[in-house]
């Protein structure tokens, strides 16, 4: 199982919740990244939907986890992943390649696999420093 997990929204280390301070006892920062997809802004934090084939590149960091087997499932939570309805579910663990200034990496990262047609598509593919003009998110944050 790889250890490396690629975050682009409210997961990051600028962001402070319950969750990311988790996150940091139990991972370490690696390099910032970025993947072929689209960024959707889903009302209070973002969604990635992974497009290989498209020219449009999502930002983020890669962090390694110091135990996936026993963090990946507490991610998974925080995600409301429900492993017995996956199809229902909001996003899907996966593995997708990210590129990085060294190279190409394998990581984990959480697609988004719902509809985005309601949604407005984060141009930039940057969500640090998108969020800040929105103050929905900016409540979600601050909530978690």
């Amino acid at each position: 199982m790889t250890d490396l997990l690629f975050v682009y929204g409210t997961l990051m280390r600028p962001f402070r919740s319950e969750i990311t301070s988790l996150l940091a006892k139990n991972s370490r920062f690696l390099t910032t990244g970025q993947t072929q997809g689209l960024l959707y802004d889903l009302g209070y934090y973002p969604g990635l939907v992974y497009k290989p084939e498209v020219n449009a590149w999502v930002k983020g960091e890669i962090i390694r986890l110091h135990f996936p087997e026993r963090f990946l499932p507490i991610l998974d939570d925080y995600e409301m992943i429900d492993p017995t309805a996956p199809e229902e579910n909001e996003y899907t663990r996966t593995l997708i390649p990210v590129q990085t200034q060294a190279g190409t990496l394998e990581c984990w990262t959480y697609i988004y696999q719902q509809s985005t047609a309601t949604y407005h598509w984060i141009s930039s593919g940057d969500y640090l420093s998108y969020f800040s003009h929105n103050p929905n998110h900016q409540e979600f944050i601050d909530k978690n």
